[in-house]
């Protein structure tokens, strides 16, 4: 089980040093300016372009799973908002609070239940950690990767992380239009 980590892991680096040595320009959280609001689908997103405002707080839940030999912890997101508010609003992609993006890639209606994962950066790519569950105790979360350009969404694996690694000229082409 850990070498099949630690293969991820350098997988990840790779491809992450691959990006970084070959963009001109990587986005991040600062360099975005991300603007505060609610974003109703993954083109709101992409474009940096919420269309609605955020007024509500944004609640941090860890939650701690598994036995006793496979502990796990997951960071996940909420907004503090009521069941009415969030009935008006509709289906989401997500939200920003200025500083930060969460999603929910499955685009659910807005209610104080929802949980959202916060997303990292890494060029023309996302990365978060999906965390589906039924209740506090089934947390199974993996790793997945968006396509700024397309929207689709990926497990992260190996075999993910070879291809993008082995097609450079897909990452660099991919980096180097990344947009927001």
């Amino acid at each position: 089980m850990k070498s099949k980590q630690h293969t991820l892991a350098t997988l990840l680096l790779l491809f992450v040093g691959c990006i970084l040595l070959n963009a001109q320009d990587i986005a991040t959280t600062e360099s975005i300016g991300l603007k505060k609001g609610i974003y109703k689908n993954f083109e709101e997103f992409k474009n940096n372009s919420p269309s609605i405002p955020l007024n509500y707080k944004v609640i941090k839940i860890d939650y701690e799973t598994g036995g006793i030999l496979e502990r796990k912890e997951a960071l996940l997101y909420q907004l503090k908002i009521t069941k009415e508010e969030g009935k008006k609003i509709g289906r989401v992609y997500g939200f920003s609070d200025g500083k930060n993006v969460y999603i929910n890639e499955y685009m659910p209606k807005l209610r104080p239940v929802v949980l959202f994962s916060k997303v990292g950066f890494i060029g023309s790519y996302c990365l978060f950690e999906f965390t589906p569950f039924k209740n506090v105790n089934s947390i199974l979360s993996t790793n997945r990767l968006i396509d700024m350009n397309t929207g689709k969404v990926v497990k992260l694996s190996k075999k993910v992380l070879k291809t993008l690694i082995s097609d450079e000229n897909n990452v660099v082409s991919y980096t180097n239009s990344y947009e927001i």
